[in-house]
């Protein structure tokens, strides 16, 4: 074998051995770029369904007032009364609910769905009630777990536990001493460990915050 040929293989080699060592961290951050960049970067409301307790006539003037202020952000469905608007927030068939209507409209809200995403739903509304000349009220039902007020720690906890499984494959890589068995037996303890010590804490959470809301894609790009 000549001194070429020799370079040439330790090239290969060591190519090889930086492939296999990086390909999952590469993997795991191209994973979050695409998972949460498109998602927070210039986040706006995307048909965001909100109840309103009023005539289908009087809903689709408010709807094309909003389509104007902001197109495609919003999705208004009129409802019988307030209580029945209400009980949309509640039962999650909507965002949030809108009674409009004399000089102090009232809006019930689910800081549970997001902090940011309520935020955005109360400037809306807000600016709709002072065009029509009144002022907004607003009505908590859904609130985030006390200590906790953008609502974000349920995501975290979850963070956690992906970059731990991250480092745990890392060392189980180079965790040679380790036969089959050992490797297999570790991997299903590693498994099954945080979601049952995370599932064992989400009833308490769910109790705690009264309800959590999943609507992830009412708040996007």
């Amino acid at each position: 074998m000549t001194q070429r040929q020799t370079d040439r293989k330790r090239v290969g080699e060591a190519v090889r051995t930086l492939a296999m060592g990086l390909w999952l961290p590469a993997l795991f951050l191209a994973g979050l770029l695409f998972s949460y960049l498109p998602a927070f970067h210039h986040p706006a409301p995307h048909h965001v369904s909100i109840a309103v307790a009023a005539s289908p006539v009087a809903t689709a003037r408010l709807q094309h007032e909003l389509d104007v202020a902001t197109p495609g952000g919003f999705t208004l469905r009129p409802a019988a009364d307030a209580a029945e608007a209400r009980a949309a927030v509640l039962q999650q068939s909507a965002v949030a609910a809108y009674v409009p209507g004399g000089p102090h409209p009232l809006l019930y809200g689910a800081k549970a769905n997001g902090a940011a995403l309520e935020t955005v739903i109360r400037q809306t509304f807000a600016a709709a009630a002072e065009r029509a000349g009144g002022t907004l009220d607003f009505r908590e039902l859904v609130p985030t777990v006390p200590g906790d007020g953008p609502g974000t720690s349920l995501l975290y906890v979850v963070l956690s536990c992906v970059v731990a499984a991250y480092f745990m494959v890392i060392t189980m890589q180079r965790a040679v001493g380790f036969g089959r068995r050992a490797h297999v037996a570790t991997s299903i303890g590693w498994g099954r460990w945080p979601p049952l010590s995370l599932t064992s804490r989400l009833p308490m959470w769910c109790r705690r915050s009264r309800r959590i809301h999943w609507r992830c894609c009412t708040y996007s790009c």
